[in-house]
């Protein structure tokens, strides 16, 4: 399952470049009776063998090329890449928090290592705290909340945000990863960048530049580039892959 969620993050990514190949007409190749390039792509399934991904690659750059090219304006690469932005953020925010779940489910020990952690009033809105266990919640769950401290700590906990992810990671497994200092700029920008097109279409306020230090003057809308894109992509994997290797080895430690 986790590993689905990681590689999800490049399908979402790649999405958009299928759509524009189909635009061009460019799928026709990949295309065969029924059979569309979404299922080749996201099923596996070999519509054409003949067209090798290395064919595929580069038609898909030529296109990108040629697009970019003709929005001198960026007027219709925006929605795109603004899109592309927000897939990018999502998926590692997913993968963070039920990686995170999943685990303690799993590990009973780091269920209460975590539970050890809060105070009173932090368990309060769970129904789980160090002196009692809400009945209800408990009925919930069978009253067996061995496989389930995961589920039931997670909203305890802000998987929105990159400082709440690093807590969350922290607080279970004493580590949050090791990420270098332009990966870790690079997400905590992406989560502000996401933030600002979510809650305000794009369009900068005072607070977002302040904060990300990015060329651009309030009330104006942000217009991002696809090597900007492409690094936000690069950086978000390389943050799951750091959260992976945290859970990867407590495991292998504590078998």
């Amino acid at each position: 399952m986790l590993l689905r969620q990681l590689d999800l993050i490049f399908h979402i990514v790649s999405l958009p470049y299928l759509i524009l190949i189909t635009m061009e007409g460019y799928a026709k190749g990949y295309v065969k009776g029924q059979m569309s390039v979404f299922k080749e792509v996201f099923l596996g399934v070999k519509s054409n063998p003949e067209i090798t991904e290395n064919e595929f690659e580069k038609v898909a750059k030529e296109t990108m090329q040629r697009f970019f090219a003709l929005d001198v304006s960026g007027q219709l690469s925006r929605p795109w890449l603004f899109a592309t932005t927000l897939y990018i953020w999502t998926a590692y925010e997913c993968l963070a928090g039920d990686l995170w779940a999943a685990s303690l489910n799993h590990a009973t020990k780091l269920g209460h290592r975590v539970l050890n952690s809060l105070s009173g009033e932090d368990g309060e809105h769970t129904g789980l705290s160090r002196r009692h266990i809400d009945v209800g919640l408990a009925a919930r769950h069978g009253f067996d909340l061995r496989k389930s401290l995961g589920s039931i700590l997670k909203p305890k906990f802000n998987f929105s945000d990159f400082d709440g992810i690093q807590t969350a990671y922290q607080q279970a497994f004493g580590t949050c990863g090791a990420l270098s200092d332009q990966y870790r700029k690079t997400l905590k920008e992406l989560e502000e960048v996401r933030h600002l097109i979510v809650h305000r279409g794009g369009v900068a306020d005072a607070k977002f530049v302040k904060v990300t230090k990015m060329k651009i003057k309030p009330n104006k809308t942000l217009s991002l580039q696809l090597p900007q894109v492409g690094l936000y992509m690069m950086s978000a994997t390389m943050g799951c892959v750091s959260l992976l290797h945290v859970v990867d080895e407590w495991f292998i430690e504590n078998k």
